[in-house]
């Protein structure tokens, strides 16, 4: 699942992030195979075959479990 979501950091709005719900495939280090986890991407800019961030800030699991509850929320 991806959703699009604007998010809200200290007064500044960061728009057209993305949430993405991923379920990991294979047995790693950290994550074992069928687990889901989610992740955020910041709005970038591809130059030549790379992309760029526009904007970025230091995001915590934590901080990513907020945005995961908030957005369900919203979409209740």
């Amino acid at each position: 699942k991806i959703v699009m979501i604007d998010l809200d950091v200290n007064g500044v709005q960061i728009k057209s992030c993305i949430l993405k719900e991923v379920t990991i495939k294979k047995n790693g280090d950290k994550y074992k195979a069928g687990d889901v986890i989610y992740l955020v991407q910041f709005p970038s800019d591809k130059v030549g075959d790379k992309y760029y961030n526009r904007v970025w800030f230091p995001i915590t699991n934590q901080h990513v479990a907020d945005i995961v509850r908030q957005t369900k929320e919203l979409m209740t």
